[in-house]
């Protein structure tokens, strides 16, 4: 069976966490993209209450038409960072008898152990998140504990043809745990920020 990348994993499941999350920034966005697919702002809007419910559309169909309209938005973002290169050699040990006794020469007693150390390094996935972006010039929300590694360095992916982009972080905020960062893009589909007032709970 083939072994499954934990990374690749990881990015994928949270891609549906920002799908939701972008859902809840971008609900009752009173702008419509006029070309879905280009740059502009992403439609997201789901009619809630008495809208789709009420005409018989289903919680699970109403989530899936959110996310076939946020998906152009929401991007894969990589970790990679310089980690130790360690080799294995083998380091001889005193013999507990001493060379001179009459086991000094016997090879039963000479023990050599396994030692590790650093040779060099090497740029090496460390892990994943994902956001969304939020303005057509390449401005990303993520997650703060996504891009937490001052020494790490960050790589957006966006749409289906997995188009890559470095990142800057631009700002954190730990207590919310949101992020911003930066990759140099023009005409990008993006998601606007909704009225938090017109949100209902649940």
């Amino acid at each position: 069976m083939k072994e499954q990348n934990p990374i690749m994993i990881g990015a994928v499941s949270g891609g549906v966490t920002a799908l939701i999350v972008a859902i809840v920034f971008s609900n009752f966005a009173p702008q419509v993209a006029k070309n879905p697919a280009g740059a502009g702002p992403v439609n997201a809007t789901v009619d809630a209450g008495s809208g789709l419910a009420a005409k018989g559309v289903s919680q699970e169909a109403q989530v899936v038409s959110a996310v076939k309209k946020t998906a152009p938005a929401v991007v894969s973002v990589i970790i990679t960072k310089d980690v130790p290169v360690l080799e294995k050699y083998y380091q001889q040990q005193p013999n507990p008898f001493g060379d001179n006794s009459p086991f000094g020469n016997d090879p039963f007693f000479n023990f050599q152990f396994p030692q590790y150390r650093q040779n060099g390094t090497e740029k090496k996935e460390v892990g994943g998140g994902s956001g969304f972006i939020v303005s057509a010039d390449g401005y990303i929300v993520t997650n703060k504990h996504v891009v937490a590694d001052p020494k790490a360095e960050y790589t957006v992916f966006i749409g289906n043809d997995k188009k890559k982009y470095p990142a800057k972080v631009i700002s954190t905020d730990p207590v919310n745990d949101i992020a911003v960062i930066k990759i140099e893009a023009n005409d990008l589909p993006y998601l606007e920020f909704a009225d938090s007032d017109k949100l209902d709970v649940g």
